[in-house]
């Protein structure tokens, strides 16, 4: 009987196997099992891989409630097979056209977050239930569950041309990994012919799926009309094609590093390729962290956000998926869920007073000069504007501006008095009055506009102008 590792696609199994380091530690496996030749040749693999070596494997069908009595069949194949095997087989079901429907996505999109969802969940039951429970003696580095996936050199293929025809970037180009997280794909670098090679040499049973054959789906369209007419061109376009992904993910690992060296406030002189990878993980990071689904941000978006930061403009916002709103900072930017991000005018804000332009979460500005002539120029340029002069010698300590604090209070003719009410009682709208910026010193409340500055902070006719040191304040309102 033909060893099943001595085939042509065993051979290509093994050598993925210890390029990518998959199984170094004898991780345990749980195999995505459809019932189709490719996840059913998988199994077979990794059980003749796996059992030798007392490394523990369970298989994972998942089914979608789509395909009705043929969903059915699947599901009654994969639990037969793995019971003929002595294989654990657990079963996951999940409504996908509700999925889709909800989520308001395509059903391949929609099957495959329900798909990876449930492997999770299952690797976590194999790793709680049939490790931790009933094998107490199963050393912990078996105890990590890898999950394997029968996608092949075909596979890849396909995904690279359509990201082509998406006009993907780099990321794309470098086609399906290898190995993503627990995730391994150890059959990557197999065409699929030798795959049927080896169940047929090895008369192993298998289901077919329907929808395979509907070219209305997109990769179905490239799989069945496409494919076969770029392998006229060159029969060995799948290895050339992985040949390419192995070396474009070389150039991509090595962008992603340097990267992600790069401090955030150095961002913006970076040059583009580091500077879209570096958003695009700090995004993705920021899905991560907030239990938000992964996914990759289009070009379109990159871009975007390149743009902001070129225009070195704080608080400036774009919208992107996941939902993920987009910042920039006085310092660098930010990515936080749209839930999460306060409308402009309450964003709270702390920059120190210097020379120059201050830009406001508002989009609004500070301009701060020492020169009265400085001060006419900007006054006829910016018309929505109110301007101040304060004494330089009355600011006590280092100075900054900020949003405005409940409890705020200024010192104004021998009174303290609450910012808040001062600002009703001068018939500020409410939504203009949490987007005013407040001067604060060490002394509390400097300046605010609309409202003036502080008890003897500010000359009160031409002839004090002549012989103080005076700064000179210009709050737009447009920007």
């Amino acid at each position: 009987m033909t060893n099943i590792l001595s085939t042509a696609a065993g051979k290509k199994f093994l050598a993925a196997l210890r390029q990518y380091h998959m199984l170094d530690h004898h991780e345990s496996v749980l195999c995505g099992l459809s019932g189709g030749a490719d996840s059913v040749a998988l199994l077979c693999l990794l059980e003749a891989y796996c059992v030798p070596k007392g490394i523990p494997l369970a298989a994972v069908h998942v089914n979608h409630g789509i395909r009705g009595e043929e969903a059915d069949r699947d599901q009654a194949f994969c639990e037969h097979f793995c019971h003929s095997k002595g294989i654990p087989c657990i079963v996951k079901y999940a409504d996908v056209p509700a999925i889709a429907a909800s989520e308001g996505i395509g059903l391949e999109e929609a099957a495959r977050k329900a798909r990876y969802a449930a492997f999770e969940e299952a690797a976590l039951t194999m790793q709680q239930e049939l490790f931790c429970k009933n094998h107490s003696d199963v050393p912990a580095s078996s105890r990590q569950v890898r999950i394997a996936v029968a996608h092949h050199a075909d596979d890849n293929l396909e995904t690279v041309l359509f990201h082509m025809i998406r006009g993907s970037g780099l990321n794309g180009l470098c086609g399906i990994a290898p190995v993503r997280d627990n995730l391994i794909r150890p059959l990557i670098t197999c065409r699929q012919e030798e795959i049927l090679n080896l169940i047929e040499t090895l008369h192993l049973p298998y289901v077919t799926d329907s929808t395979n054959s509907d070219t209305a789906y997109t990769r179905n369209y490239i799989r069945h009309e496409i494919l076969p007419r770029l392998l006229r061109i060159n029969e060995n376009m799948e290895e050339n094609v992985t040949r390419m992904c192995s070396s474009l993910r070389e150039d991509m690992e090595y962008l992603q590093k340097a990267a992600a060296s790069l401090s955030p406030n150095a961002l913006s002189a970076a040059p583009d390729a580091l500077k879209k990878r570096r958003l695009s993980a700090d995004y993705q990071a920021a899905l991560k962290h907030n239990a938000l689904p992964m996914r990759q941000l289009e070009q379109t978006h990159l871009e975007t956000a390149c743009r902001l930061l070129q225009e070195k403009i704080p608080w400036r916002e774009a919208s992107f998926p996941g939902p993920i709103t987009f910042r920039t900072l006085p310092d660098g930017y930010e990515f936080l869920p749209c839930r999460q991000a306060k409308s402009a005018d309450t964003v709270p804000f702390h920059l120190p007073l210097r020379n120059g332009t201050a830009f406001l979460p508002n989009g609004g500005k500070i301009i701060v000069t020492q020169s009265e002539k400085d001060i006419k120029e900007i006054i006829n340029i910016y018309k929505l504007s109110i301007q101040q002069v304060l004494y330089s010698d009355k600011i006590m300590g280092a100075a900054y501006f900020r949003n405005r604090l409940p409890g705020d209070k200024i010192r104004l003719r021998g009174m303290h008095r609450d910012l808040r009410k001062l600002l009703s009682e001068y018939g500020i709208p409410p939504e203009k009055r949490a987007r005013l910026p407040v001067l604060c010193d060490e002394d509390g409340v400097l300046w605010m506009p609309y409202i003036g500055a502080r008890d003897e902070c500010s000359p009160k006719n031409k002839q004090e102008n002549d012989t103080a040191q005076l700064l000179y304040l210009v709050y737009c309102e447009e920007t």
